[in-house]
């Protein structure tokens, strides 16, 4: 004798005769019934596979809709990103040229030690900002 037994879109089959079991399993996935399933709705009236198709087309545009959300906002989140970075590097541009700048007046005023100080912890400063970048760029 056949038992069924139906999960939402699986269905499972099973026949025993005496020592003898033969099992069959169908799963559909997707939102829309299988072709047998639609062919029962269809005897029901022919209007409710026009309303399934329609629900299934309206929600793939929906979730696409969202995709395409994600995906801007993802893409403006990486521009943002970008800029703030090239802002950063400009910046850090300038206040070295600054402080080289300096370096160079105290040596020429003749302040060798406070140019030397302002100097390597420029240099070192540097070293420190690069190192530190490559760092974060590996993890």
């Amino acid at each position: 004798m056949p038992k069924k037994s139906q999960n939402s879109n699986k269905k499972e089959i099973k026949l025993q005769r005496g020592n003898q079991t033969l099992e069959a399993s169908q799963s559909v996935a997707g939102p829309l019934p299988s072709a047998e399933e639609m062919a029962g709705y269809n005897k029901i009236s022919p209007y409710i596979i026009e309303t399934i198709l329609e629900m299934a087309k309206n929600e793939a545009h929906h979730r696409h809709d969202h995709e395409k959300e994600a995906l801007n906002i993802n893409e403006n989140l990486a521009k943002k990103q970008f800029t703030e970075r090239r802002i950063g590097q400009f910046l850090g541009l300038g206040v070295t040229v600054l402080c080289l700048i300096v370096c160079v007046f105290l040596a020429y005023l003749g302040a060798m030690w406070p140019s030397s100080i302002v100097g390597g912890s420029t240099l070192i400063g540097l070293v420190a900002a690069f190192v530190n970048s490559r760092n974060n760029s590996s993890k």
